[in-house]
């Protein structure tokens, strides 16, 4: 009796060195758990290493510091959206990273895009905006869920950055069957101790991360926004030039009434009517073509956008047409001092707010700090275990302390340090690379603006009313039977040639002005990703 009582009451005491040991372990957030893990940093150093990283200019703020969970993905895409990237460590002024502040957005997407699929039962549908493009596109271009989802990859990956290792909990017995008796019998529990602040690093690092992958959004986002700019104004051009094709077919009409009534009263033969129907029909045909290259026009904006329903007219479930654009009044009437561009101010804010200049700052800080994580790599860590036994054969509770780390004698990550001085020096090639990039870019496209712009003015000032004002005078001379065929035909060539190309200078302009404002991205759909 006495012996089953004694082996009862070993037991019940195990069993209470166990809910002990239990809620050492699993009171996550109580009293036990967070001096815990305040005595293993002291043992550390890791909270002294990580105030003072929280008050370094060098080490950013960690948003994660409460360990709040990512966001999901199509909340990630709203908040991209609405706040932007966050800035890293240091932004633009060269490999030295210098702070500065978010870059300059373009126009948002706030507004609700329009109505997708407008059938006959709803009234015709309402001509199409430039704002209603680019939120059909901020909201239906997959490049941009792409990006969003690579971001929320790399807040996932924050989130779980610089956790600490579960502790190991477990059973242990010693002496048993010792002089027939059970022996020691126990729990212990286990902890690794990360040394020289490693965790504080894997946090700053995959912030970094984080901050390039934002850039990345952003850059994706004015990428998309830009194409569709330029495209918007391939599509007006396309119409405008539709629109003067149609006139050029009235011209030519006209001249073959012309031709024909002259005929008549015996001023023109059969001749100067058959050329007058082959310039009719010429102008039909650059008519026709006139369309088709508007509908290759809407068929590209579409692909930007990501959906081909938005942008048509349709009835039954069958597509009719595509929709129009808003009247622009500004297109063909651009002003030219208000389109101003002075070559240095543009370069300076384009370095100074492109997020691709961002994004190669925060991969800088990103390597920089990864090459300091590589550096405390060999500094072993020290894992630490306490147990608690019962002695049967003394019948008194005992306990046990143990610590240990690993000796660095054949492993001591050369080649991990050496791989992350490498990433470091080419992170800096990159932020030059970049930097040279972005200026030649520039180039070409201020070399565009420039003779669009002259053009422009040129051909507004001196070629296009000078074109208008021959072919008046010719179509009058020729009605009153003392202007030749030949010049007729003439001044109407003209007239369409010098109006087709005052069309594509305005489009050039306008066009090379969304590229400047636009910090040179484009080609949305080039390459997969960063």
């Amino acid at each position: 009796m006495t012996h089953q009582t004694a082996k009862g009451d070993v037991w019940v005491k195990l069993a209470a060195h166990a809910m002990i040991a239990a809620g050492l372990l699993l009171g996550a957030g109580g009293c036990a758990a967070d001096a815990w893990k305040s005595t293993v940093a002291c043992m550390t150093g890791d909270t002294q290493q990580a105030t003072a990283a929280a008050t370094s200019p060098n080490v950013p703020h960690d948003p994660f510091a409460g360990h709040a969970p990512p966001l999901p993905e199509t909340q990630l895409v709203t908040h991209l959206q609405a706040a932007g990237p966050q800035p890293a460590a240091g932004m633009h002024s060269g490999p030295e990273l210098r702070e500065r502040a978010p870059a300059s957005r373009a126009p948002s997407a706030a507004s609700p895009p329009p109505t997708a699929g407008m059938t006959a039962d709803a009234g015709p549908p309402q001509p199409l905006t430039l704002a209603d493009l680019e939120a059909l596109a901020l909201s239906h271009n997959p490049t941009l869920a792409r990006a969003a989802a690579q971001a929320a990859t790399a807040r996932a990956g924050q989130w779980q950055a610089g956790q600490w290792s579960n502790p190991i909990i477990g059973y242990m017995g010693t002496e048993i069957g010792n002089e027939g008796r059970a022996g020691q019998q126990g729990l212990f529990i286990e902890q690794e101790l990360p040394i020289s602040g490693k965790l504080r690093l894997d946090r700053v690092v995959a912030q970094q991360t984080t901050a390039r992958m934002e850039h990345q959004f952003e850059v994706q986002r004015l990428r998309v926004l830009n194409d569709v700019r330029w495209q918007y104004y391939e599509v007006l051009a396309a119409q405008e030039l539709a629109v003067l094709a149609d006139r050029l077919v009235e011209v030519a009409q006209r001249g073959v009434r012309a031709a024909e009534g002259l005929r008549k009263l015996g001023d023109y033969t059969d001749i100067e009517v058959l050329q007058a129907r082959i310039e009719a029909d010429q102008a039909i045909l650059v008519a026709r073509n006139a369309r088709y290259r508007q509908d290759a026009a809407w068929r590209r904006l579409a692909s930007l956008v990501g959906s081909l329903e938005p942008l048509t007219e349709t009835a039954g479930g069958q597509c009719l047409a595509f929709r129009k654009l808003a009247p622009d009044t500004g297109f063909l009437k651009p002003d030219l001092a208000a389109a101003g561009r002075d070559w240095q101010t543009v370069l300076d804010h384009l370095l100074e707010t492109s997020p691709e200049m961002a994004r190669s700052s925060a991969r800088v800080a990103e390597a920089r700090f990864a090459l300091e994580r590589a550096r405390a790599e060999p500094v072993p860590n020290v894992t630490v275990q306490g147990s608690v036994q019962y002695d049967a054969a003394s019948q008194d509770t005992i306990a046990g302390v143990q610590a240990g780390l690993p000796l660095p004698l054949w492993h001591r990550f050369q080649g991990r340090i050496a791989q992350a001085e490498a990433e470091l020096a080419a992170a800096h090639h990159d932020w030059q690379a970049t930097r040279v990039g972005l200026t030649r870019r520039l180039a070409e496209a201020f070399g565009r603006y420039e003779s669009a712009r002259q053009k422009v003015a040129t051909y507004t000032r001196d070629i296009l009313p000078k074109s208008q004002r021959s072919l008046d005078l010719v179509e009058k001379a020729y009605t009153a039977k003392v202007g030749q065929f030949t010049t007729l035909l003439t001044a109407q060539r003209t007239f369409f040639t010098t109006n087709q190309e005052y069309i594509e200078a305005v489009k050039e302009l306008w066009q090379s002005l969304v590229a400047i404002d636009g910090l040179v991205l484009s080609e949305s759909f080039a390459g997969g990703g960063e």
